[in-house]
């Protein structure tokens, strides 16, 4: 007895010490479902995170039995994490611990009353950058750098019920390229690298019932003009996607990858131009447009939806919680509609972006037809800003 009395004091020690942090979701990838999760064995307190990977326990396994034929509400998000970023061009801070000035965790809020099927990210998880000693932004946040810690602050934590809700596919963005915030996306991919970072993953096909879904890895494409080298990888990637899609019995074929091969931006002069123009003429170099009924991306921080001749319907989501694009130009949608811009003339146009608090997600919903679907953005409080049927 008196040994049990002597040993209680650790015993009531070691029941009160805090659980170890788990994050646990399901995957899709064209391998099917993936059961995931993440036990951090050790906690690091550094503000500047850039390591904390190796004291992660993470376990993968494949789910038998579960089918993609039931999914006909699929919830877009993308552009995500928090922007802290220093650059000569200026600082551009959002406070990180303000739920209305970073938005994320109230999106995956409303997400999850949704009772979605799926949940596309279109990629951008990290924007935990940079932020100096003596910097405002010491205030905004607990930790910077691509580290587990900022990775886990910006996606990991503000995603649990959006983990809860639905499996997710995951788009890798070019904030998580070689340069970047790759050992996070590591946790998230199916793929496996044979090197610490390789700069484009496989294209995967990815059967969603009578929908295939192809995911092109565009994190590293620039959106600047590339070198000879570089556009004849892009052309082979897209005449791959071709080949490779030619007698597939889908009713839908949609291309979902992170840079837009048609969405519209503001250049140094106000004025509006598109990209990814790399990607545009690598595509325009195939038949895709009569096989691709939709492409689906992110990149730009605001929502767009174009139609335009010669290229599929484009439809951009990055408005799920980082500093949003200067609207101002793309609300002026007679100007957009009546000149070619970087020589494509666009036929339809529409924004819900009105303001930089236009934060929000978009849902596809499969139509009592069972073929086509129909899109609607909606804003923080759920409301339907725009919906349209996607013939």
């Amino acid at each position: 007895m008196r040994k049990i009395m002597l040993l209680l004091p650790f015993l009531v020690l070691a029941c009160a010490q805090t659980p170890k942090k788990e994050y646990k979701w399901v995957s899709l990838s064209e391998n099917g479902f993936t059961s995931n999760s993440i036990t951090v064995l050790k906690e690091n307190k550094d503000f500047q995170s850039d390591k904390g990977f190796e004291n992660l326990k993470t376990i993968k396994q494949a789910l038998r039995g579960k089918k993609t034929a039931d999914i006909k509400k699929i919830i877009l998000v993308g552009d995500t994490g928090c922007r802290l970023k220093e650059s000569s061009f200026g600082d551009s801070y959002q406070n990180c611990k303000h739920p209305h000035e970073w938005v994320y965790a109230s999106v995956i809020e409303k997400i999850s009353t949704e009772k979605p099927d799926l949940i596309i990210h279109v990629g951008d998880y990290h924007y935990r950058e940079q932020c100096s000693e003596g910097k405002i932004c010491r205030q905004y946040t607990d930790t910077v750098g691509y580290g587990w810690r900022s990775w886990e602050a910006d996606f990991f934590a503000p995603s649990q019920k959006g983990f809860q809700s639905a499996p997710w596919i995951f788009v890798r963005g070019n904030h998580e390229d070689c340069k970047r915030a790759f050992e996070g996306y590591k946790l998230l991919t199916e793929q496996q690298w044979k090197n610490n970072c390789i700069p484009a993953e496989k294209t995967e096909y990815i059967q969603v019932g009578d929908l295939l879904i192809v995911q092109l890895d565009s994190s590293s494409v620039s959106d600047k003009p590339e070198t000879p080298e570089n556009e004849a990888f892009w052309e082979q990637q897209f005449k791959d996607i071709e080949k490779s899609i030619q007698f597939t019995n889908a009713k839908q074929v949609w291309l979902v990858t992170h840079k837009p091969l048609i969405g519209l931006v503001e250049n140094s002069k106000g004025e509006l131009q598109t990209i990814n123009m790399n990607l545009q003429k690598a595509f325009a170099k195939t038949g895709l447009n009569k096989k691709i009924k939709l492409m689906i991306a992110g990149h730009i921080h605001n929502t767009q939806l174009i139609n335009t001749k010669n290229f599929p319907k484009q439809l951009v989501v990055g408005n799920s919680g980082t500093s949003l694009d200067d609207p101002s130009e793309l609300q002026n949608r007679n100007k957009i509609l009546k000149k070619k811009i970087n020589g494509l003339k666009i036929t339809d146009f529409f924004s819900d972006t009105k303001s930089g608090h236009s934060f929000g997600y978009a849902i596809m919903t499969k139509s009592s037809d069972g073929i086509n679907w129909e899109l609607t953005f909606k804003d923080l409080n759920g409301n339907i800003t725009y919906s349209t049927q996607l013939h």
